[in-house]
């Protein structure tokens, strides 16, 4: 970690521990030159310039000098503080769990990189009446990263104008798309990537089974069914299209028994939901997941890899969505610009055993 000299007597602004005056006397230098060192301003030349860091930085490590972060802000003229907008609400604390991956993955990366992570509550900006929010006015921020969703218009709006005049965003899973600026998955061609994995397993009639795709659905929804549409019409394969509420066990109980699910036919689930709950509602009409029928998944999280681990899927590692993100607000903010290029991100086929493949001639007993 590099740190910054914090008063002109090389005092530690904490208040506690060494301070790089106690550091200069010890190692029989200047004040300036411990900064620079510490900084990693100074020129390694000359040996003797070499052999003065090495000794100023053992003695920093046996002292455990630490830096004062508000020194630091007031000489970069950066408070190395990233806000990252999240969707959770207080009588919502524990939805869009998935998002947790990518949080952590933007943390590590920010840390790597000598910054902080401040999470900032979407419901906090829907309450400031169209103004800017201090956190942001003042340079509290020096970036912000927009995760999640359907945003309120209100919101968006004021977190475009934040974009504009006061500090570099970067938008990651959001519905809008744009050539600078934006971080997504890769939905249509994870859909393809399923219906090609399926088709060539032996599978001869495909079932879609996911939310409908509104005109206001996360941009997930109307990429998996396009990847799906094209893939299916290229491969001349059949698609039923099977559209389920936010609560549907019972529509997926009901059509279990109406549809005639065969070992030729693979049910691909829009989310993780919705293939757990098909697989509970299958059982109980009396089908077996991966004998009676297949199953594919078009998305993955760390809790299905731990409860669901043999569900077919194509996989995002969302916690390096994380690390992609911060790094690319930082090559923003680094290189004082906004115009970032977007990004989409790919996926992996994790082959399960949920969707084995149809082989005919084969019984089901076989």
């Amino acid at each position: 970690m590099k740190t910054l000299q914090t008063s002109r007597s090389g005092a530690n602004e904490s208040g506690n521990g060494p301070t790089i005056a106690q550091i200069a006397a010890e190692a029989g230098v200047s004040i300036g030159t411990v900064s620079r060192v510490l900084n990693g301003k100074n020129k390694n030349g000359w040996a003797s310039a070499a052999a003065n860091a090495k000794k100023i930085h053992q003695i920093a490590r046996r002292l455990n000098y630490r830096p004062s972060w508000a020194a630091r802000a007031m000489a970069n003229r950066k408070s190395h503080m990233i806000g990252v907008v999240i969707r959770n609400a207080p009588d919502r604390k524990f939805v869009f769990l998935q998002s947790f991956e990518t949080i952590v993955g933007i943390n590590d990366q920010l840390a790597e990189s000598d910054y902080m992570m401040s999470l900032v509550h979407l419901h906090e900006l829907a309450d400031v009446d169209g103004e800017i929010p201090r956190m942001f006015r003042e340079n509290i921020m020096d970036g912000m990263i927009v995760l999640g969703g359907e945003i309120p218009d209100q919101v968006e709006q004021l977190l475009r104008e934040i974009q504009s005049e006061v500090v570099p965003c970067l938008w990651v899973e959001n519905n809008e798309w744009r050539p600078n600026g934006c971080l997504h998955r890769d939905e249509t061609a994870a859909a393809q990537l399923v219906v090609q994995r399926l088709v060539a397993s032996g599978y001869r009639r495909l079932i879609w089974l996911g939310p409908d795709a509104h005109a206001s659905a996360h941009y997930s929804a109307h990429e998996r069914e396009i990847g799906v549409r094209k893939m299916a019409e290229a491969m001349d394969v059949p698609v039923t299209w099977c559209h389920v509420s936010d609560e549907p066990y019972q529509e997926m109980l009901s059509f279990c028994k109406q549809q005639q699910l065969t070992p030729d036919t693979a049910i691909i689930a829009s989310g993780t939901r919705h293939a757990m709950t098909l697989v509970s509602a299958a059982n109980q009409a009396g089908g077996l997941v991966g004998r009676d029928f297949g199953l594919a998944c078009c998305d993955d999280s760390q809790q299905v890899s731990v409860t669901f681990p043999n569900l077919s899927r194509v996989s995002f590692d969302r916690y390096e969505m994380g690390r992609v993100a911060a790094s690319m607000l930082l090559g923003g903010i680094e290189g004082q610009t906004q115009d970032v290029s977007s990004q989409r991100l790919s996926g992996h086929w994790i082959p399960g055993t949920t969707a084995p493949g149809y082989k005919p001639g084969l019984s089901t007993s076989d």
